[in-house]
């Protein structure tokens, strides 16, 4: 979708207008910058996973049967450096395995703070808040009790 307009001209309007969404003026793409939240779904999802996996990696449909662990937003978690997929390095398949980091157990476990949200255009974190929280707050923003769940057998 090429418009008649200079292309340095086409890039300022579309830069000025992608916060609340735009379409590109090259392809027509509808493109928007999002605030993605650490919020309690991730967050619920991440100790599920890292108390029953650890540093293991898992496939989300294969191993994650139980749909109270499954988070549809968990590869939101890569944002924060929280989960990593599987590199392909062999010829077996690597889609849909994934693990916990070391960032990730740390966050599980309360020893550090992440920035609140991140600002993602097109699948790319383009800012950090300043503001940040930890596992206890993003809990919190859900209704559910650190405690109660590190405690859960």
């Amino acid at each position: 979708m090429i418009t008649d307009r200079p292309l340095s001209e086409a890039k300022e309007l579309f830069l000025q207008q992608v916060d609340k969404g735009t379409h590109c003026p090259c392809c027509g793409r509808y493109t928007k910058v999002y605030r993605r939240k650490l919020n309690a779904g991730l967050a619920l999802f991440l100790i599920r996973a890292a108390r029953k996996y650890d540093d293991k990696w898992f496939h989300v449909n294969h191993d994650v049967k139980d749909h109270r662990e499954f988070n549809a937003d968990y590869g939101k978690l890569e944002y924060w450096g929280l989960i990593e997929p599987m590199s392909p390095t062999d010829k077996r398949p690597t889609s849909g395995y994934w693990r916990v980091t070391d960032k990730g157990r740390q966050f599980v476990r309360g020893e550090i703070a992440l920035p609140a949200y991140m600002l993602v255009l097109n699948n790319k974190v383009l800012e950090a808040a300043q503001a940040c929280i930890d596992i206890r707050d993003a809990l919190r923003s859900g209704g559910f009790d650190y405690a109660e769940l590190m405690n859960a057998a």
